[in-house]
């Protein structure tokens, strides 16, 4: 009796295996969906994301040295490897990518952001002040002007310093010049990459350290590292 059931156990592992090969793979391929959006197509990133760990995991089940593998098995199974980690290896990458993107974007947004709405600030408070800018920056914050928080850097390390930012007060108050520089940052603010600097008109650009170097010793102004 146990001789005659033996081979029917035998063909029915093959075939569990067989099924989870197949799944792996599937799920492999499922896994890739989401590399579409690299070229405009929108599936649900989602997943993607879930479905090629899922496939890593029932390939190598499929493999495992207990489990009998015919040889297709085996192949899909190997195959649904190699798609899955390559996969997570790309997705690994993509959201490394999206980190550096979320730091330049607290570079060059949200910074010059904060420091704009500053410097209109400023302005507001010299118009009411015989056209002149506040004494310091804590004067904006005590007015409430401005929240604390826009007298710190959004990438920049805490230093346990007052403020980000280097203000320069200009003796004609709104009648300076449009290229008068009015706030700039620490070369640390961005690790020595460059510094955003606010001019009188209103404008704040990235400049990088060589150029921002320029720009400030030509009004005689000081570069903190």
């Amino acid at each position: 009796m146990s001789d005659f059931n033996a081979p029917v156990d035998q063909a029915g592992s093959q075939k569990s295996t067989s099924r989870l090969a197949t799944a792996a793979l599937i799920c492999a391929v499922i896994g890739l969906s989401p590399l579409l959006l690299l070229i405009g197509f929108p599936p649900p990133v989602a997943i993607g994301i879930l479905a090629s760990p899922l496939a890593l995991i029932l390939s190598i089940i499929a493999l495992l040295p207990r489990t009998p593998k015919p040889g297709r098995s085996k192949s899909r199974a190997i195959t649904a490897i190699v798609i899955s980690s390559l996969t997570i290896m790309c997705f690994a990458f993509f959201f490394y990518l999206q980190y550096e993107e979320n730091a330049n974007f607290r570079r060059y947004r949200l910074c010059p952001r904060q420091m704009t709405q500053t410097v209109m600030a400023m302005m507001s408070y010299a118009i009411r002040n015989d056209n002149q800018f506040p004494p310091d920056l804590n004067s904006l914050v005590k007015t409430g002007a401005i929240p604390p928080s826009y007298l710190f850097c959004p990438r920049a390390d805490p230093h346990g310093a007052e403020s980000d930012y280097i203000y320069v007060r200009p003796a004609a108050g709104l009648q300076a010049t449009d290229d008068t520089i009015l706030l700039y940052e620490p070369l640390h603010n961005h690790r020595g990459e460059g510094m955003n600097i606010a001019f009188a008109d209103g404008l704040v650009v990235f400049i990088n350290a060589t150029a921002a170097r320029s720009l400030l010793e030509k009004q005689g102004l000081k570069v903190v590292e």
